[in-house]
């Protein structure tokens, strides 16, 4: 019952029945791995994080629940453990765009620009061609003093998303000059990814 509830897009519904099902057998990776998906899914990540790591520890092999615990720790503000999650998931042969994506933004967020740029630009030759991910390349190239690569990455996110002009429109130069976060991967919208699919 609880993977139907999921599965049809309800997941507020299916955490009562992992509940149920884990109180039932405690041991099933499946019951803590939907729990912790349906619990990312409904906004709660901080609570999803014990139940990844309790199905990682019952199989330590599960691509997903590396990428759903990376996901989860980045978005409660843990970029610095998130990083290594992300790693793992794809030494396990996640090779998405999503996973390379959420890596490039955690090491962005985690200060590490650097090595954000070569992620970004996998995540966007793998098939993200989202205006947050030209973005959030634009944000890493700026801060380590390429401008006018990332001028053409800011260019790049408002042609996909026009709402964005505002944000891009010179805004490579302000951020290389000012330390100015504004367009960092952390303050983007549409931070959440969805648990176990692709962008």
């Amino acid at each position: 019952l609880a993977d139907s509830l999921s599965e049809t897009g309800r997941p507020g519904e299916a955490v009562p029945e992992y509940h149920t099902a884990i109180g039932l057998d405690p041991g099933s990776t499946r019951a803590h791995l939907g729990l912790a998906d349906s619990l990312s899914e409904t906004g709660r990540p901080g609570e999803a994080v014990p139940e990844y790591h309790t199905a990682i520890g019952l199989d330590p092999g599960s691509t997903r629940a590396h990428l759903g615990l990376a996901d989860s720790l980045s978005e409660t503000g843990r970029p610095d453990e998130a990083v290594p999650e992300y790693h793992t998931a794809i030494q396990l042969g996640s090779k998405s765009a999503r996973a390379y994506l959420g890596l490039a933004d955690a090491l962005s967020n985690a200060g590490r620009p650097g090595e954000a740029v070569p992620e970004y630009r996998t995540a966007i030759r793998l098939g993200s061609k989202s205006a947050r991910a030209y973005l959030g390349l634009a944000h890493a190239l700026s801060v380590t003093g390429m401008t006018k690569e990332a001028q053409r990455a800011y260019e790049r996110a408002a042609d996909l998303d026009p709402s964005m002009t505002g944000d891009t429109t010179g805004h490579s130069a302000d951020v290389a000059h000012s330390g100015n976060t504004a367009g960092s991967p952390d303050n983007l919208a549409n931070k959440k990814r969805p648990s176990n699919g692709e962008i």
